[in-house]
């Protein structure tokens, strides 16, 4: 479900024909080629990604384009509430920089971003996560800082991003937690505020996970794979798993509201 935003005629919406998975963590049924072609069709000055399940604020291009314009910026990073389970009260925020530039291990997930459609041409395009031994959104932006892309922030929550790897997402199939954001953008009532209480009463209970880029440490296509199991695409635990996991392991790897767990999701780390 995505929020009625008007794209503004400088940016582009590059539509991807049946999407199984968001067009950064590939699960099925599309592949970097597809995000090439897309690419290729559309030659607007900037491009922004919404991930199936997220929301942007109304505000968000405006804010990111208006900032990228102060600033000279290359790309635009939104502030972005990360949410976890429903229910467990667990949350996080990116998109917010020590410095107003991202410095790894910094990170911003794809949904806050605007960034010159340029770049691909220096940087290239997104590549196979079955090919990478980081999360194909990682690759990418690792890239485009190696070849100099001034990056900011907005400094202004727009993003509300209900991360697919949490629970089994693609097996569970709801939007509950969508429908209920989006008619809260649809009321015409700035909500945010409600929405920033909740973070600080999660950071003040302990509840807040902090967002970082992972290292690249893992095999090729290893962290593709554990994102396929996390989302329900694959099958949680392999039968080697399952014949000699103890009832703790087994209880805390399919505790959707465990935080430790969670923050290995967020992480993007097995």
């Amino acid at each position: 479900m995505h929020a009625r935003t008007i794209l503004k005629p400088s940016c582009s919406r590059l539509g991807i024909p049946e999407l199984a998975g968001s067009t950064w963590s590939i699960t099925t049924g599309i592949n970097g080629a597809q995000i090439t072609k897309a690419f290729a069709r559309r030659r607007s000055e900037w491009v922004a990604y919404l991930g199936h399940d997220d929301i942007w604020y109304p505000t968000h291009l405006e804010s990111a384009l208006r900032v990228a314009t102060e600033k000279s910026a290359d790309l635009v990073a939104g502030a972005t509430i990360l949410f976890g389970p429903p229910r467990s009260g667990i949350r996080a925020i990116t998109g917010l920089f020590r410095t107003q530039e991202l410095k790894p291990p910094e990170w911003a997930p794809p949904s806050s971003w605007v960034h010159r459609r340029s770049l691909v041409d220096v940087a290239g395009y997104w590549t196979n996560p079955s090919e990478l031994s980081l999360p194909a959104d990682i690759d990418f932006m690792k890239r485009l800082l190696a070849v100099g892309a001034c990056t900011t922030c907005t400094n202004e929550l727009t993003v509300f991003k209900f991360n697919a790897g949490r629970r089994d997402t693609y097996k569970i199939k709801t939007n509950t937690e969508q429908q209920e954001l989006l008619r809260k953008v649809q009321s015409g009532i700035d909500f945010r505020h409600d929405e920033l209480i909740d973070l600080i009463r999660a950071e003040s209970l302990g509840m807040t996970i902090k967002i970082e880029m992972p290292s690249d440490e893992h095999p090729a296509g290893a962290v593709h794979k554990w994102h396929q199991r996390l989302k329900g695409i694959q099958p949680r635990f392999s039968n080697d798993e399952l014949r000699t996991a103890s009832t703790r392991q087994f209880r805390i790897r399919s505790c959707g509201g465990d935080v430790g767990f969670f923050r290995k999701v967020l992480n993007y780390g097995p």
